[in-house]
């Protein structure tokens, strides 16, 4: 794919792009550079929501930027929250996003290997089980024998 041409600075103004969008070329082809004003700044609202509705946060994004969310995750009892439902980089529109959480097993809370108890522990929003030897183990998406 040929290199498109250098963009020539424009004063007070940002490159926004090409038209048309450059593709593979084949025969003589015209681009036109894209430029907006720079005092044009777009704001977006991105508002993060709970697994039930609530809105937890609602924050303004510069048009381009990443959201930042919440200060801290959510949380919801027997649960482990996992991310939200879209990313929250790039920012081009005004979007809602949703806390996604995997459902911890009851069972995790009375572990025992061998006729001995073993705990359960949360760490950086993974399950483990330390073994009664002192072993960590995972078990979010591991099978433990």
């Amino acid at each position: 794919m040929p290199v498109p041409p250098t963009v020539a600075e424009r004063q007070g103004y940002n490159f926004t792009g090409w038209k048309p969008e450059i593709v593979a070329v084949m025969e003589a082809a015209t681009y036109t550079a894209q430029y907006k004003e720079a005092s044009e700044v777009v704001y977006f609202i991105v508002t993060f929501l709970d697994w039930d509705g609530t809105e937890l946060y609602s924050e303004q994004v510069e048009e381009g930027h990443d959201a930042h969310g919440p200060e801290a995750e959510p949380t919801r009892d027997g649960y482990l929250f996992t991310g939200w439902s879209r990313p929250i980089t790039n920012i081009t529109q005004n979007l809602t996003v949703i806390a996604q959480y995997e459902k911890l097993s009851d069972a995790l809370d009375d572990v025992r290997s061998n006729g001995k108890s073993a705990r359960k522990i949360i760490e950086d929003d993974k399950v483990y089980i330390i073994l009664p030897d002192g072993r960590k183990v995972s078990v979010i998406g591991t099978e433990v024998k």
